[in-house]
């Protein structure tokens, strides 16, 4: 399971744009970042070289019971292996966007955009998933470069040509997260209905703000709706557990006065 503290981070970015008024739609998607000044400076960082991609994620579930509770060591390695590539890619992508944005480091911008680029000319991870493990994988790389994207690009570092094949490539990730959630929303005890759902909002949601997309930024704001919706009171005081992110998605969903 993905960490609770990123749909924190997640929420900063509805909080941001959730309770726009309907004017606002007619300008330019924001995220909290956009507009923020950031000093450039020669900050070093070591940018690595990027992971190896592929098209598809064939990723099994390393749990043995329907609870999601036993672990299958052996499953588990497998799964590693088989999810360590992207989820490099948004963890370095992720490391080197927050150091642009707390050093000002030229070179850490400059990393994101080399590490997002090389996957958008790959087409990384952009095809429809085998299992449903790997469509789990796929919207949560989305959520991870979406994000690290919108961190750096007000820098000024990336070209053009960057900007259009990043963000071609994180529409095609888009689609595949609706499209799987979309697939799954006629059965009321599908995936669609929990975190997965959820997740698969934040995700396209960012993805919408990177691209301008507006459709992917109301269908992500919507099932955030959806899930809070579906979280009856007994599961939202079961997951009260998760305190700091489970507040913030509260104050979140507030503030989108639905």
């Amino acid at each position: 399971m993905k960490s609770f503290a990123q749909i924190g981070a997640g929420c900063l970015v509805l909080l941001t744009l959730g309770s726009a008024s309907p004017a606002a739609y007619a300008q330019r998607l924001r995220s909290p970042w956009d507009g923020q000044a950031v000093t450039m400076t020669d900050a070093p960082y070591t940018c690595p070289q990027p992971p190896a991609f592929a098209k598809s994620l064939n990723a099994e579930s390393y749990y043995t019971d329907e609870h999601h509770s036993i672990i299958d060591p052996v499953k588990q390695k497998a799964f590693r292996d088989a999810t360590e590539a992207p989820t490099h890619l948004g963890e370095w992508a992720g490391q080197a966007a927050d150091a642009y944005r707390t050093t000002g480091s030229r070179a850490g911008a400059s990393c994101v955009y080399a590490l997002l680029e090389a996957a958008a000319k790959a087409q990384a991870w952009s095809a429809a998933m085998p299992t449903g493990q790997g469509s789990y994988e796929q919207k949560w790389l989305l959520a991870g470069v979406a994000m690290a994207y919108l961190k750096v690009r007000d820098s000024g570092v990336g070209t053009a040509d960057q900007d259009k094949a990043i963000q071609k490539w994180l529409g095609s990730l888009a689609n595949r997260a609706r499209d799987y959630v979309e697939g799954k929303r006629s059965n009321p005890n599908s995936d669609a209905w929990n975190n997965h759902g959820y997740w698969a909002g934040f995700a396209v949601a960012a993805a919408g703000i990177a691209i301008e997309d507006k459709t992917d930024f109301r269908w992500g704001l919507d099932a955030y709706k959806i899930g809070w919706a579906t979280s009856g009171p007994m599961a939202r005081c079961r997951a009260s557990w998760i305190a700091p992110a489970w507040r913030c998605t509260i104050t979140c969903m507030r503030w989108l006065r639905w």
